[in-house]
């Protein structure tokens, strides 16, 4: 189907049952899909399930896409029209702006069953949730990491797309350490109708990466998605969450910030000051946009110091420098040198321009008085006499 003809029922009032099957019948459904061919498209593997969705890798094997890879998620839920457009249009809500590190959907169809599913490019990627199983990212890659993540979702919030389900394993990480975002799960523009519906729906995605106001209630806004890239930023570092071993809506929902100095050692104090405040209980007291911290992960990419509360503008991104295992943090970041400063480098190519100019105006003032110069050398040698005045013959001679 394609991204078009996905409509919009909003006119009448949503029907807010959703049914979710059992754990033990959501498993063996998603295995019934393994090898099995649904509206042109092959599920090859599972890749992940939740109580919400299960995620295959799948084979395109019909239409312009044939013989495609793609990554294809089925939702669980049986309900009504409202019900699975509303998962439709959150699904499509990367759709609604581009941006480089952000998978949008192309396709979307219904199984014979009547489960929606979305259909989405594969990319050359894993969770973060794996690569930090592995083993935690170093300081300076994390912060990359999330300039990446808060980067594309500043963007995304500048066109009222609200991310709503911001964790590891829905940030994908490339083999060149770029990002990809994906599993967008609140549709943009959504009615008071359809409160309900979204409180129901969110209540299933509580996890430790959520905001705290999220475990009481509330649905999704900016700033509870800007916790949540604090939150990964925080698992990048320590392959642990904020909140300690709190889990359960109620634990998450009374649990305190554990401080990343706490759980990992060498953690440099801008970047802990960073993350103190993305992650403070109360929203007030943290960045209120995506646009704000990511100025401040690139000040501190810099060696600059945070501004925290009065944040604003991102700047450029600096440079790191690893320091001895001896030393008294394990990496701390390197201010940049005069010579280096993106600042410095910007004046310095605008007056390198400058220069050029000059030099080119200066070019053409000496080849235009170069040109006058020799016109009045040929009048002066008589090339320029008038035709009643013959210039003297070389063979006259004088009296």
């Amino acid at each position: 189907m394609d991204p078009t003809q996905t409509a919009l029922k909003l006119a009448a009032p949503p029907d807010v049952r959703v049914d979710l099957p059992a754990k033990e019948a959501r498993d063996k459904r998603a295995e019934d899909f393994v090898g099995k061919k649904v509206r042109g498209i092959r599920f090859d593997k599972i890749l992940g399930s939740g109580p919400l969705t299960s995620t295959f890798l799948a084979t395109q094997e019909e239409g312009e896409r044939r013989g495609d890879r793609a990554v294809v998620r089925v939702f669980h839920t049986v309900g009504g029209d409202s019900l699975k457009s509303f998962l439709l249009r959150a699904s499509y809500a990367a759709n609604r702006f581009r941006h480089p590190r952000v998978l949008a959907v192309i396709q979307d169809g219904v199984t014979p069953e009547g489960e929606i599913f979305v259909v989405r490019d594969t990319t050359d990627a894993e969770p973060l949730s794996s690569v930090v199983l592995r083993e935690p990212l170093a300081q300076d890659k994390a912060l990359r990491v999330a300039e990446q993540v808060l980067d594309a979702v500043e963007i995304a919030h500048s066109h009222g797309v609200i991310h709503g389900a911001l964790k590891p394993e829905n940030i994908l990480i490339t083999t060149r350490e770029s990002i990809r975002l994906v599993d967008f799960s609140l549709p943009p523009g959504a009615n008071s109708a359809e409160n309900a519906l979204v409180e129901k729906l969110m209540n299933l995605r509580i996890d430790p990466c959520v905001a705290p106001e999220r475990c009481e209630g509330e649905v999704p806004n900016e700033i509870a998605d800007v916790y949540a890239v604090g939150a990964c930023l925080y698992f990048a570092l320590s392959g642990k969450y904020p909140r300690g071993e709190a889990q359960t809506r109620a634990e998450l929902a009374s649990a305190t910030y554990v401080p990343i100095e706490r759980v990992v050692g060498g953690i440099a104090d801008d970047l802990a000051s960073v993350l103190a405040f993305a992650l403070a209980r109360n929203p007030s007291q943290r960045y209120e946009t995506a646009y704000a911290m990511l100025g401040d992960v690139r000040r501190v990419l810099a060696g600059r110091k945070p501004k925290l509360r009065e944040a604003a503008a991102p700047v450029p991104s600096g440079s790191y420098r690893e320091f001895a295992p001896g030393s008294s943090a394990r990496m701390q970041i390197a201010p940049l040198g005069p010579k280096t400063s993106p600042t410095l480098r910007q004046e310095q190519s605008q007056v390198r321009g400058n220069l050029i100019l000059i030099f080119a105006i200066g070019l053409l003032v000496f080849a235009g008085t170069f040109a006058v110069v020799r016109a009045r050398r040929e009048l002066a040698n008589g090339h320029g006499a008038g035709p009643n005045e013959a210039p003297p013959s070389e063979h006259s001679s004088e009296r």
